[in-house]
């Protein structure tokens, strides 16, 4: 299921045949690389609930189906799931992939969500693949070092890889590339309450 697909979604509880919610976005656990839970907005009210992904039974393309509206929780009842939803606040979505060597290999424009949540895939374009993809490049999961509010590490193979799938080497690719360019920067934006910089260039904000 690609992350962008879920927003919106109606939650089914296979029990009462009934819509217990819509989903808002993934809650992201950069630590274990996984999507923890499904943060849902309930019927006719501007209350929202985690559902966490071990509770979910499946990820449809109509709708996310559990076994019964005892699946959603208060953010509170679970204090990890707390953490990722208010403190930790990662959403991938336009967030900078960069290999462990310091090379920006482009922008997330989705992934990919597999088995008990797992990141299975980075879907990027822009960066050095701007001009010769004319579309996204997959990562697989198993590429990506670290997820964080400023961006993913992935392997520095990656680009060697990315090349190959281009027929081309990388030393090629680089020489196509446009020159290098700042792509990280302090803003207003990107500071938190504290005024620290927190992230850069963000991305999905949380609907109203």
């Amino acid at each position: 299921m690609r992350s962008r697909h879920l927003p919106g979604l109606p939650v089914l509880a296979l029990e009462s045949g009934t819509a217990i919610g819509r989903v808002r976005r993934p809650i992201v656990d950069p630590g274990e690389k996984c999507v923890a839970a499904l943060l849902v907005s309930e019927p006719r009210s501007v209350r929202k609930r985690l559902l966490p992904v071990d509770a979910v039974r499946a990820f449809g393309r109509h709708a996310v189906t559990v076994e019964s509206e005892r699946a959603l929780i208060l953010p509170r009842d679970d204090s990890r799931l707390f953490t990722l939803l208010v403190k930790k606040r990662i959403s991938l979505l336009g967030t900078a992939v960069v290999t462990a060597g310091g090379e920006l290999v482009g922008t997330v424009r989705d992934f990919e969500i597999g088995e008990r949540g797992k990141i299975s895939c980075l879907y990027i374009n822009g960066g050095m693949w701007r001009s010769l993809a004319g579309r996204e490049q997959e990562i697989p999961g198993s590429a990506i070092i670290a997820i964080g509010k400023d961006a993913a590490i992935v392997t520095d193979e990656t680009l060697e890889v990315l090349s190959q799938e281009k027929g081309g080497s990388t030393g090629q690719a680089e020489q196509q590339a446009p020159p290098a360019r700042p792509w990280f920067r302090w803003s207003k934006e990107n500071q938190d309450r504290s005024g620290e910089p927190s992230s850069f260039g963000s991305i999905e904000e949380e609907g109203r």
